[in-house]
């Protein structure tokens, strides 16, 4: 224990020795990528690549060929930890996630220093933003437990998936392998959790159900949060056809048990989302596939808290209908192209108190966009192009150019150019209030250069890149309005490692530096920290499992409530640590348990919010898969 709290204590200084340090800290130990490696298929012979499974997010292209940063993270049937994403997120080199109290309050996602409203998200083939708000997507609401697979791609991907693209990509993918499996666990203060998971395959049909259901509650009061969610999906295929209908919901309830400093025993807020898709893929012949998707998605947002005289109430719920038709192939071996159609209609509203600020306002987009990969032998050439026109909104359009080179089959360097945008919300912009019709969208330009191994026991990864933001959507006081006022430059460096010093054991880490500059206000951007750091292990035998995660975040700026005068403080650097283990009682049954925050760490991640303490979670998990 004294060792703990003297690394503690040592990180939380953070002075200007702290890169050499544990840059050195990272070679010594050789260790590891940003949580569990990507499945590897074992070459049959030696002058194959040492990767070769595919990332869906930027055009299926083998992970040891793609030109950007990409991390994919493989989840189990294990018992959620009650943090959400955050475990993975955070564990990836370039993305933080900060929460503003206890796991289920709000959620700020920070991909390279790019906002959660710059970061797009995916489930399931289906954008899962919600334009009702400036703010984004609450990601407290999506439970990890619910996920096979989830793809992280940082830097700019407005070429192939449009608005909100400018940080990155986070593809998330439901359980759909064939097989059984139930988990249920208690814990802390009266916290449980619980969760099931069915799939197979009827003839032509394949189906597969995932559901949860977590209550999780801390020493404070006021600070229940209860989280819900449920998908289906039911795919039918014959021959060169294959359709389906697939159905995602997500309910989040959660108390707020301070505000500005002081107890709110009556602050609450309700989230809720309705996902539904009909995906249809036709295959003609090899080499040409195509895709038609139509989907609706509906997130809804309720705020109460009767003690506020400000803003006792409040409401923001969004609907898009999306429509997108794309096509998939080769014209020559090693010359790959997609291209598409893609549409949307959104309907706002926005409700303060008894007033509708915006009442079931319309608005939409209209995309296309053509792309192509070009293998000229060990080179991979990139080239995408998109435009999208939003509805009052002058057209963005978003070009792509990348380059990767294989040195050796376990090498490879890899550049890539790209710029991005966001849309100004419809509350942004019509907002009796405060909105501004003549905004313009936010726009990205970002350089990343890198290198990969990927060797056998080892992988290593280190990346530089420069992003340049203009036109910044913010408010102004001398207007009282939204306006594009701000310019921000982000500079930063990821390295990434693992490494299996046995066959049974995993060591793995993720370092992120950024320097950010805020350019209206000439300091760094708020809640961006210049180092994270994240350091873990998983040591496995035949019926037993072990893990440990130690993650670290350095000081940054962020709002002070408390302080009209003096809003801005550095808040301090924190670490905490997180152990779980697996012990099989038999081939389907076993134990877990999970401890985070395992010293008891007293921090904040948002200014004025304290963080929980110690939490640990029991359980017991069954599987067929």
């Amino acid at each position: 224990m004294d060792s703990d709290n003297t690394l503690r204590d040592h990180l939380q200084e953070e002075d200007m020795t702290f890169f050499p340090k544990y840059l050195f800290l990272v070679a010594a130990l050789c260790l590891a990528a940003p949580g569990p490696a990507a499945e590897e298929k074992k070459p049959e012979d030696t002058d194959s690549p040492a990767i070769v499974e595919t990332v869906e997010v930027v055009g299926n292209v083998a992970l040891n060929r793609v030109v950007q940063s990409v991390t994919v993270h493989e989840t189990g049937p294990q018992i959620p930890n009650g943090q959400g994403l955050k475990e993975i997120f955070n564990r990836t080199p370039g993305f933080l996630l900060l929460n503003g109290g206890h796991y289920g309050q709000m959620a700020y996602a920070f991909a390279r220093g790019a906002a959660v409203n710059q970061t797009l998200f995916i489930i399931d083939g289906v954008k899962i933003s919600d334009p009702s708000s400036s703010l984004g997507l609450n990601l407290a609401m999506i439970s990890s437990s619910l996920l096979e697979r989830a793809e992280i791609v940082r830097g700019p991907l407005g070429s192939l998936y449009g608005s909100n693209a400018m940080g990155g990509v986070v593809n998330l993918s439901t359980r759909m392998h064939d097989g059984v499996s139930a988990s249920a666990g208690f814990g802390s203060h009266g916290s449980w959790q619980s969760g099931v998971h069915a799939a197979g395959r009827f003839g032509h049909w394949r189906l597969s159900l995932n559901a949860d259901l977590n209550r999780y509650n801390d020493a404070m009061q006021n600070d229940e949060f209860d989280n819900h969610g449920a998908g289906v999906r039911a795919a039918y295929t014959r021959g060169n056809l294959e359709a389906a209908v697939q159905v995602f919901v997500h309910t989040a309830s959660s108390g707020i048990p301070s505000y500005m400093g002081m107890p709110s025993p009556n602050r609450h807020y309700d989230q809720s989302s309705f996902m539904a898709a009909l995906p249809v893929t036709w295959t003609a012949g090899k080499h040409t596939q195509v895709k038609l998707q139509l989907s609706h998605n509906t997130n809804t947002y309720e705020f109460n808290d009767p003690d506020d005289t400000w803003s006792p109430f409040y409401r923001n719920r969004s609907q898009v209908n999306e429509a997108e038709v794309s096509v998939t192939g080769r014209f020559l071996p090693g010359w790959h192209f997609r291209t598409g159609l893609d549409a949307a209609s959104h309907t706002i509203l926005n409700q303060t108190g008894d007033t509708l600020d915006l009442d079931n306002e319309n608005g939409g987009y209209f995309s296309a966009y053509a792309g192509t990969n070009l293998e000229l032998g060990d080179f991979l050439v990139t080239l995408n192009m998109r435009m999208d026109k939003y509805s009052d909104v002058k057209a963005a359009w978003s070009p792509q150019l990348g380059i990767s080179f294989l040195v050796t089959r376990q090498i490879k360097l890899r550049a890539s150019w790209g710029e991005g945008f966001r849309a100004p919300t419809l509350p942004e912009r019509l907002n009796p209030m405060w909105g501004n019709p003549g905004l313009n969208p936010e726009t990205s330009r970002s350089l990343e250069i890198g290198a990969d191994i990927y060797m056998d026991r080892v992988t290593l990864g280190i990346v530089a890149f420069d992003t340049r933001y203009e036109n910044l959507i913010g408010y102004s006081p001398l207007t009282w309005r939204y306006t594009n006022l701000n310019q921000a430059v982000i500079r930063g460096m990821e390295i990434s490692a693992s490494f299996q010093p046995a066959p049974d054991l995993e060591l793995r880490t993720a370092w992120t530096w950024l320097h950010t500059q805020d350019n209206q206000y000439n300091r760094q951007l708020l809640r961006r920290p210049e180092h994270a750091l994240s350091v873990g292990f998983n040591w496995t035998r035949h019926r037993f499992s072990l893990g440990g995660e130690m993650t670290y975040v350095g000081k940054r700026l962020d709002y002070n409530e408390l302080d009209w005068i003096a809003p801005v403080v550095t808040s301090p650097a924190f670490n905490t640590f997180s152990f779980h283990a697996r012990v099989a009682l038999t081939r389907q049954l076993s134990v877990n348990t999970r401890m985070t925050n395992a010293f008891n760490s007293d921090y904040a991640e948002v200014y004025g919010y304290p963080a929980p303490g110690t939490r640990v979670m029991a359980g017991l998990s069954f599987q067929t898969d």
